[in-house]
């Protein structure tokens, strides 16, 4: 979400050395699949803006 809404911090991270551990992840049932970060969230912030 701070990379949606675009957070000025969010810049200075390196999300290449953040470990995610393995497997999908799910916030709920029936979501949508955010594939870079291996995670299925609410419909409903996947259409934030």
């Amino acid at each position: 979400m701070a990379e949606k809404v675009q957070h000025n911090w969010f810049n200075y991270l390196n999300s290449e050395k953040i470990n995610l551990g393995k497997g999908k992840r799910s916030l709920v049932k029936d979501g949508v699949y955010i594939s870079k970060y291996r995670i299925t969230i609410p419909k409903a912030l996947a259409s934030y803006e």
